[in-house]
């Protein structure tokens, strides 16, 4: 009996290490599996982000020069383009300027024109109020010398003193009568653009 049981137990023992070292051996053998997977993953993947750096790096070689030289021509044609306009606009500006001095002496002469016109009007108006107001001095002065002269009436002499615009010769010379053989002399007015001394010459006998 005690054989039997101790082969028995031997039996039982080799099958139970059997099946751990199996069972030892499938999970050593599946973290292997794994790791040859993951080892395998992470190989491909550095592959690829390798091989992707050099088609960059080989496409920002093939590109750099392009690149840089339509940058050069671009910000050259800029630079043309910004020169001409700033070239227009200080033509502009310079026209603009011009025609603002011009408006402001056009304006200066407009104001001065007014101001004399303004002037040679008020002066105008005053002449003309000063030569009604003389005129109604004289009118009012006429009028009182004829009521005056209504209220004390003066008697007319016949030798009275003669006019200004009266004859100023004698009745004696004035009556005298002009021998025939006299010639009158006829002298033209002096109208102040001929010779004094060659007008007072025709005088002088």
């Amino acid at each position: 009996m005690k054989l039997l049981d101790l082969t028995h137990s031997g039996t039982a023992s080799c099958r139970i290490g059997t099946l751990a070292a199996r069972r030892q051996k499938g999970t050593f053998g599946t973290k292997r599996k794994r790791m040859k997977e993951v080892g395998r993953f992470e190989f491909r993947q550095n592959i690829g982000v390798h091989r992707g750096a050099c088609e960059i790096a080989k496409s920002r070689a093939q590109t750099m020069p392009i690149t840089r030289n339509q940058a050069s021509s671009t910000n050259k044609g800029e630079e043309d383009t910004l020169q001409r306009l700033l070239r227009v606009v200080a033509s502009l500006q310079e026209r603009s300027d011009e025609q603002s001095r011009l408006n402001a002496k056009a304006e200066q002469r407009q104001a001065k024109a007014e101001e004399r016109y303004r002037l040679v009007e008020e002066r105008h108006l005053e002449a003309m109020k000063m030569a009604e107001r003389r005129e109604e001095e004289l009118r009012q002065q006429i009028a009182t010398f004829k009521t005056t002269e209504r209220q004390n009436p003066t008697p007319r002499e016949e030798n009275s003193i003669q006019p200004f615009w009266g004859q100023p010769f004698a009745s004696e010379i004035d009556e005298t009568c002009i021998p025939p053989n006299f010639r009158e002399i006829v002298v033209e007015p002096f109208d102040g653009t001929q010779d004094p001394y060659a007008y007072l010459q025709a005088f002088q006998a």
